[in-house]
């Protein structure tokens, strides 16, 4: 969080003054200080730092946005691709408490819902201008998909701020359509091209509205008065009682935040934690405040820790797409599953292209062509020449090397 917070107050003009240096860097820390009326300071020095509070929230989604920019610029990583379609294949509930959207954007490029309302593991809204009521739903969710329960908000989620009621609507402020960042917050200066878009109807649609950023800390009650936020928070707990194991990726528990500590020795009540993490020595924390009779381990470890957790418990992704036909006219489809590409020919005596593509995939792996989602369309797929769009589905550990 080090990094998060130089940019946050370099955003913030405060570079001279660095509030930071009495929180040791930490941002969270300094932001839940602003967000807590503090009994030993003035009503007017507690209503300053709640307004600075609230620039430092939307200073941290800028940051964040422009941070997501730079990571989507190239093509999403294959193993966070693996990582999220072997979430969803076992419908896994995922807690996070990070505030970005890179999960979002793997879910979208891999088109497994058509809104992020089909995610989230919260009540969730959106603004629409009058007269623009949809004639037709978005439909329905992939049937596999993950639940994900983001505990202390998102940057594209929007409320009215601490002083609201506890009915407030938390309402999403963005819907995205890809991996890339092309789109941003709807309704603004930066959404695409559509001249429509930029009436004040659609441009004003969240005034008003300020991102729901969480900082972790000791006591939150202003932010869970919010009865959303709080189911939220009891339906992972649920989540997490039902488990037979509990795989934590890359947090620290930090002393600072007792909540989440309570919540998951609260919540937990399998007997096996474990431990994915660049920093080898991450096992030590949870043994701080976990029963006794828990087996805490760590098996990925280091800088490849996350791709290397993927290797091991992740299967493989299957693409493939219809080839332009061959010099004798031969219909082919072109195959990829990990590191093997190979073309097969079509019986397209007895069936028609389309039918011959999704048999002989069905075939060879049983129900992959009625799990695949569409992934990309163009002329070429892994350098051939193609009819149509490729396609691609989840094959779990189990099934991939008995179907090769």
């Amino acid at each position: 969080m080090i990094e998060l917070g130089e940019a946050v107050v370099d955003r913030l003009g405060l570079s001279r003054t660095d509030p930071l240096q009495r929180f040791q860097g930490d941002v969270e820390r300094w932001m839940s200080h602003l967000a807590t009326d503090q009994p030993w300071l003035t009503d007017s020095e507690n209503l300053h730092n709640r307004a600075l509070f609230i620039e430092a929230s939307e200073a941290v989604r800028d940051c964040i946005e422009a941070a997501e920019t730079l990571a989507t610029q190239f093509d999403p990583p294959e193993w966070l691709l693996r990582l999220v379609l072997h979430w969803s294949y076992y419908r896994c509930p995922i807690i996070t408490f990070n505030y970005d959207l890179l999960i979002e954007r793997a879910v979208r490029h891999l088109r497994l819902c058509a809104t992020l309302g089909d995610l989230y593991g919260i009540s969730i809204t959106s603004r629409h201008p009058p007269g623009t009521a949809l004639a037709f739903s978005a439909g329905r969710p992939a049937k596999d998909l993950l639940t994900l329960y983001k505990l202390h908000g998102s940057v594209n989620w929007l409320y009215n701020g601490l002083g609201a009621p506890p009915t407030d609507p938390i309402t999403l402020s963005q819907e995205l359509n890809s991996w890339q960042t092309s789109t941003r917050r709807p309704y603004d200066d930066s959404w695409e091209d559509d001249a429509w878009r930029h009436s004040p109807g659609y441009r004003f649609i969240n005034s008003g509205l300020q991102p729901l950023i969480v900082p972790p800390a000791g006591t939150k009650n202003d932010f869970y008065k919010n009865r959303a936020l709080r189911a939220q928070w009891s339906h992972a707990s649920k989540a997490i009682g039902r488990s037979s194991g509990l795989t934590v990726m890359g947090f620290s528990f930090p002393a600072s935040d007792s909540q989440v500590r309570d919540f998951l020795t609260s919540s937990f009540t399998a007997d096996r934690l474990s431990i994915v993490d660049y920093n080898s020595k991450a096992v030590d924390r949870p043994k701080e405040f976990m029963r006794a009779d828990t087996t805490i381990e760590q098996h990925f470890a280091g800088a490849s820790a996350l791709p290397d957790y993927v290797g091991n418990k992740c299967g493989q992704i299957l693409r493939w797409t219809q080839l332009q036909p061959d010099a004798e006219g031969a219909h082919r489809v072109l195959i990829n599953c990990g590191d093997e590409q190979y073309p097969l020919l079509l019986d397209t005596k007895n069936h028609d292209p389309v039918s011959a593509v999704i048999r002989l995939i069905n075939q060879r792996w049983p129900r992959a062509a009625d799990r695949s989602t569409f992934e990309t369309s163009g002329k070429y797929f892994l350098g051939e020449p193609v009819m149509g769009p490729a396609y691609l589905a989840y094959l779990p550990k189990h099934t991939v090397s008995s179907s090769m």
